[in-house]
């Protein structure tokens, strides 16, 4: 058995590499927001400023709220989010999810 011990090893995932290739303003740390997609060198979550823009707020508006963001940065997000809209709705509904329910006191 000790020939073996590597024979489980971890299947590698191009999309993660991909991430940090292509994306690399946008970084995942489990120290922020629980693993949640941010703006590399800040704390400001993928998903809340993908949720602004789509709700119709310009690039102004967004780096107005948050003056930490470079118009690279918004550009960023926009391509992270439409690579990859799955990990962002993921992180927007794990987000909801943690908010105390209606009334809740």
């Amino acid at each position: 058995m000790r020939g073996n011990r590597h024979s489980l090893r971890r299947v590698a995932r191009p999309e993660l590499r991909r991430t940090a290739e292509s994306h690399p303003r946008i970084v995942r740390r489990s120290d922020m927001w629980g693993g949640k997609a941010v703006v590399n060198g800040t704390r400001i979550p993928v998903f809340m400023v993908t949720e602004r823009l789509q709700s119709g707020w310009s690039h102004d508006e967004v780096r107005e709220a948050y003056p930490r963001l470079t118009a690279t940065d918004v550009e960023a997000v926009i391509r992270y989010a439409q690579a990859f809209p799955a990990r962002v709705l993921a992180d927007l509904k794990a987000y909801e999810r943690s908010l105390p329910a209606e009334g809740a006191q």
